[in-house]
């Protein structure tokens, strides 16, 4: 059986990933298919997740070699690939937020109940160091109040 170097590869979406492991043109090319698909492809997110791994992995790697450092700048050049990992830190800053306040919320109230639960959301579209007070000094009552169906202006 003969075996398939990376730029032999047939340019066809099942052998992509692999694609982007190769070098120059033929990593380059891989990038560029994947930022063509649809916004919705799930194929695509689930290959930019492996590229957020992978660069993670070799940002934290001693020993890069020169075509590790060719990929990181090329997934840096990639415009879907900043907006996948933008995305990915607002998230992860939200579900971070979003358990602050739900800890500290327990911590002071008790449960969770229905109010309270359905002011989170409100609640975590300020920042940290905005709502953190407010869930400290505020009475249940107030925290209702102020953030049952508001924009969360302070």
């Amino acid at each position: 059986m003969r075996r398939h170097l990376l730029h032999e590869l047939p340019v066809i979406p099942e052998t992509v990933w692999f694609r982007t492991l190769g070098r120059g043109k033929v990593q380059q090319k891989a990038i560029d298919e994947i930022a063509a698909l649809p916004k919705d492809s799930v194929y695509q997110q689930k290959v930019l997740e492996l590229f957020a791994s992978l660069k993670v992995n070799l940002e934290a790697s001693t020993d890069r070699d020169p075509d590790d450092m060719e990929l990181l700048m090329s997934l840096a050049e990639s415009p879907v690939f900043v907006e996948y990992m933008e995305r990915a830190n607002a998230d992860a800053i939200r579900l971070n937020n979003q358990s602050a306040a739900e800890i500290l919320m327990v911590d002071r109230f008790g449960i969770l109940d229905k109010e309270l639960l359905k002011i989170v959301p409100n609640i975590i579209k300020l920042s940290q160091s905005e709502f953190m007070p407010l869930l400290l000094h505020l009475s249940r009552e107030e925290l209702i109040d102020r953030f049952t169906n508001t924009t969360t202006e302070i």
